[in-house]
């Protein structure tokens, strides 16, 4: 497990029920909360082609969701949606994202590989699936590309933080 890896499934999970405005009742926990984690998928829509250990594959995360669905639970990818920076990698990104988009993704941090896309197109990615967050992805001026954190409300006001936390030698 990456240093990367580590430090967003620590957060998230240093996160599962913070409370939010001050006098808002605690909230009750479900008796139980999958969180299905995903990283690395690097813009393999399809599963990669690799020998072993295959890769990847959108339809296959989708159909293990429709088959294995609880009643609770984050949705969550700790980074490296992309391939990288390059016109079809962001494409390939993009058909990615609508996947995560219909499986109900709660968030996606921003991993290395996202950082090196320009800024104008990682704005236009938040701003047609919102589910981006990093704390310490800064554009030029130092303010934050993306929302530190997204709050996922569940029944009985209870409330999951999901904190994205991308590596410091990189940020």
């Amino acid at each position: 497990m990456s240093v990367r890896t580590f430090f967003f499934v620590f957060f998230l999970l240093s996160l599962v029920g913070c409370g939010g405005d001050v006098g808002r009742p605690k909230g009750t926990p479900p008796e139980e909360l999958s969180i299905f984690y995903s990283c690395d998928t690097r813009g393999y829509i399809e599963p990669c082609r690799c020998s072993s250990g295959q890769a990847g594959g959108i339809s296959r995360r989708m159909a293990f969701l429709n088959e294995n669905e609880p009643q609770d639970f984050l949705l969550v990818d700790a980074g490296d949606v992309a391939a990288g920076p390059r016109d079809f990698e962001v494409f390939e990104m993009e058909y990615v994202l609508r996947g995560y988009q219909a499986m109900g993704y709660h968030a996606v941090n921003a991993g290395y590989r996202e950082a090196s896309i320009d800024l104008k197109t990682l704005k236009e990615l938040q701003d047609q699936f919102g589910f981006f967050v990093s704390a310490n992805l800064l554009d030029a001026t130092g303010e934050r590309v993306f929302p530190a954190y997204r709050i996922v409300d569940f029944p009985n006001n209870f409330r999951v933080g999901i904190l994205g936390v991308l590596n410091d030698t990189l940020a």
